[in-house]
């Protein structure tokens, strides 16, 4: 079975499907399409066939704190506000921090303009967000969405560049596990690039686990 969901983000209307296998899907109203499917390399040769381009490969990762033995709150270098006036400040970050991300990026040539509509979408969904200040300036953030059974997932984090070295990362994913155990949250899970290395290895250094890898496939109808 496919799970398909529409987001009208401007003059970008992106229809995302998850599904087992490739089929001869409806694009209508759509003027892109992004498939995720269970990795492998005969999944590429039927999408290649029906005009996809692969963009990416993703991870499920979960962290489970209770079953640790991670002191969190000990990571926490700069503790995050949360916050639900931040559209503007969180937005410049967002837009140079994911030069690549494919979660933005659903144009098989990087296209910045449509990059930037899909972005402003997500951001504009989110409500209370975590933020680390330096300065009084917004150094980066991370929001968080509940996704049923005592889980919670990491739906949006990014971190500015002239602050990548100052341990906010750290702060911003260890304080949200804090924050999840607090709220009575067993799991934290989110789905992460295979390529994106600097936050596969924060989410291993947090006790994470990886799973379900699943390959992302796009084009423009």
């Amino acid at each position: 079975m496919t799970h398909r969901e529409f987001k009208n983000c401007g003059a970008v209307r992106l229809l995302d499907l998850k599904a087992e296998a490739p089929e001869d899907w409806d694009f209508s109203g759509a003027t892109h399409v992004r498939v995720s499917l269970p990795a492998g390399r005969a999944g590429q040769a039927a999408m290649e066939a029906r005009g996809f381009v692969f963009g990416d490969r993703s991870l499920d990762v979960e962290i489970r704190p209770r079953k640790t033995k991670i002191d969190y709150g000990r990571l926490v270098r700069i503790k995050p506000e949360a916050i639900r006036d931040h559209r503007r400040e969180l937005l410049d970050i967002a837009l140079a921090a994911f030069p690549s991300d494919r979660r933005f990026h659903v144009a098989p040539d990087y296209d910045p303009l449509v990059a930037a509509a899909v972005l402003e979408a997500w951001v504009d969904e989110l409500g209370e967000v975590l933020i680390c200040r330096l300065k009084e300036e917004a150094a980066g953030f991370l929001a968080l969405r509940e996704t049923g059974d005592q889980r919670i997932s990491v739906h949006l984090a990014a971190v500015a560049e002239k602050y990548r070295s100052a341990g906010v990362a750290l702060s911003l994913y260890a304080g949200a596990v804090v924050r999840a155990v607090e709220q009575g949250y067993e799991t934290i899970e989110g789905r992460i690039s295979s390529l994106n290395m600097p936050v596969m290895n924060l989410y291993a250094f947090l006790g994470a686990s990886f799973a379900n890898p699943r390959d992302v496939y796009l084009k423009v109808v």
